[in-house]
């Protein structure tokens, strides 16, 4: 599925050079929950953005499925993110209309009729607990809700591959177990690879594998068990 092999990722300011990755190799295989903790600053952020295909390594692979997609052009990366890809935002980045429209971006984006695309956004919606929520816009949600109505326009094109960018940060403890939690069960159930990043360290209770982010270096957490990840199923 996805693997980043010895990839670092430079940034280069006034005289200094910032190593944001530094040789860093992970794997996430399908129906695998990931999760990377390390504070503002420790390069996760970059490392999923390297992972997306936005950004490009100084250094090493990134590979989907065995296609490089760190040598990827604009176009092929593009396409690599619409076809395979779902990412969930810290800020939700919801669109002006109703959280069903929302959803149904994706599908629309890769041609699905705008109908069909509706009844698949509510039917996604559904799945997250939102279907008495399908016809309120952003506004009329509380953050909990708008975080899932973003889980479920990741999901609702069915990607193999979901990418989580601090998708509690903006929550309360409740609120953001809740989220890892439907998270952690999504990626078991239909079999999809998640790789969240997070300064929350209760995430790791959630993961099949966690690793910590420290000057762009990478060291994988040890799980206890008895935690949340244990009770998946």
């Amino acid at each position: 599925m996805l693997e980043l092999n010895n990839v670092s990722k430079d940034y280069v300011g006034p005289g200094e050079v910032v190593h944001a990755v530094n040789d860093v190799s992970l794997s996430v295989a399908p129906g695998e929950f990931v999760t990377l903790l390390g504070p503002s600053g420790s390069g996760k952020s970059t490392l999923l953005l390297l992972a997306a295909g936005i950004l490009h390594p100084e250094h090493g692979t990134v590979t989907f499925n065995g296609d490089d997609v760190s040598q990827m052009n604009d176009h092929d990366a593009s396409t690599y993110r619409r076809k395979h890809l779902g990412f969930v935002f810290q800020h939700f980045n919801l669109m002006p209309g109703t959280a069903a429209d929302n959803v149904a971006l994706p599908l629309r984006l890769g041609g699905v009729r705008p109908r069909d695309a509706i009844r698949m956004a509510k039917e996604m919606l559904a799945k997250v607990g939102l279907d008495k929520r399908v016809d309120h816009i952003a506004d009329q949600l509380s953050g909990g809700e708008r975080q899932r109505v973003a889980i479920a326009r990741a999901l609702v094109h069915s990607p193999e591959l979901v990418l989580a960018d601090e998708p509690t940060g903006n929550l309360d403890s409740q609120r953001g177990d809740q989220i890892l939690s439907m998270l952690r069960d999504l990626c078991h159930e239909r079999d999809i690879a998640v790789l969240l990043v997070t300064h929350d360290e209760r995430a790791n209770e959630y993961a099949d594998r966690s690793y910590r982010m420290k000057d762009g270096h990478l060291s994988e957490v040890e799980i206890a068990t008895g935690t949340a990840a244990g009770g998946a199923g």
